[in-house]
């Protein structure tokens, strides 16, 4: 099925990754989804203040 929705799964580690968070694993090529995780990094995670790291838009 096609669809119109930009591939965004590399915006989103990407975010992860620009936020001090270390990918664990990542499952999804080439699939039009994915499943993975990251792990905030040895110590406190990152302080993101009052901004979210994402958001999921409909």
């Amino acid at each position: 099925m096609a669809t119109s929705n930009p591939d965004r799964r590399q915006d989103v580690r990407d975010a992860f990754g620009r936020n001090g968070f270390i990918e664990v694993e990542f499952t999804g090529a080439p699939a039009t989804f994915g499943v993975g995780y990251h792990r905030a990094p040895d110590g406190p995670a990152p302080d993101l203040g009052d901004r979210p790291l994402f958001e999921f838009v409909r």
